[in-house]
């Protein structure tokens, strides 16, 4: 119930619309495509590096408080 704002953090205060977008092409591209096993693995990857570049924005900005 809380993601939402955990999203919107992630996108806004990394600059990751760009990759978002482009990574959410490629996963488009491979449902298309019938691979749902690449479909899955990229999903996953995308989950995880959003998940690393908000920890990885917040880690730096406690640090130079």
């Amino acid at each position: 119930d809380r993601l939402d704002r955990y999203l919107r953090a992630q996108l806004s205060l990394t600059d990751g619309m760009e990759r978002a977008t482009q990574e959410h092409e490629s996963i488009l591209a491979a449902c298309e495509a019938g691979d749902a096993e690449h479909a899955a693995a990229l999903t996953y990857d995308h989950v995880q590096d959003a998940k690393a570049s908000l920890l990885n924005y917040l880690k730096q900005k406690r640090e130079k408080t």
